[in-house]
């Protein structure tokens, strides 16, 4: 009589990347500085034995605003992502679980936002993908950070208004390193609107309340950038889009 034993087919199950954060002074999401060695801490644990992690970070074109990642910048404003950072790095792994730290040393002068892609891989050669968004703080930068808009921005972040109104705001500028030049443009179909300009020699603050613009008179679509310089020629700057109806 024969006997034949039978192994139980067991199904592997994909790896998990439990929790994705940076220790630093920030209170909300993934932050780094630039400038400064920033460490990565992912944890990580899979049903049978990971193998591999690999991250990534890219630079993401555009602009960014703050108010979507815990920061003071309301949403009628967006911020430039400055420079460009790209980096890899990647770790063989053992067991079923581990906090994995990634140190990454970022350059001195980038700021904004940037893509964290993360990729983990168990022995089974089952995958599990992640994307965050890592802010990049640069404190030499001119710290440009409005508080209050009237209007406030629509959800799809354009500050609109009827014709013969204005635009006002709230917040400040800052610079340890004192200010330099703080200037105020708006665009109007690409064309210059109305300029103005403040020029310092030992101030380290300025009322975003100052900049009083004109009436909208002409019905269209507006841009109005706030440029701050300090006296170490840094330079930092942020826009609204405003659209005039008639």
């Amino acid at each position: 009589m024969l006997f034949y034993s039978c192994k139980k087919n067991t199904i592997s199950l994909p790896p998990e990347i439990e929790t994705i954060y940076t220790p630093s002074e920030h209170d909300f999401g993934i932050y780094a500085d630039a400038g400064k060695t920033n460490r990565f801490y992912i944890t990580v644990k899979d049903d049978q034995a990971l193998e591999s992690i690999q991250t990534e970070l890219s630079t993401k074109d555009g602009f960014h605003s703050h108010v979507e990642h815990g920061g003071n910048m309301i949403g009628a404003f967006k911020a430039p992502n400055i420079g460009t950072w790209n980096a890899e790095k990647s770790m063989q792994l053992s067991g079923t679980d581990s906090v994995v730290i990634f140190k990454f040393n970022a350059p001195n002068d980038i700021a904004g936002s940037w893509n964290l892609n993360i990729a983990l891989r168990d022995e089974d050669g089952n995958m599990t993908y992640a994307s965050e968004t890592v802010m990049i703080q640069n404190d030499s930068l001119p710290s440009i950070i409005p508080v209050a808009s009237v209007p406030v921005a629509q959800s799809y972040g354009i500050v609109e208004l009827t014709s013969g109104n204005t635009f006002t705001f709230e917040g400040n500028v800052a610079d340890m390193n004192y200010l330099h030049q703080v200037t105020a443009t708006l665009y109007h179909e690409g064309s210059i609107e109305w300029y103005q300009e403040w020029n310092f020699d030992h101030q380290w603050i300025f009322e975003l309340s100052e900049i009083l613009l004109p009436p909208f008179d002409h019905a269209g679509d507006y841009t109005l950038v706030i440029t701050a310089t300090d006296k170490n020629n840094w330079h930092n700057w942020v826009q609204s889009d405003i659209h005039v109806l008639p």
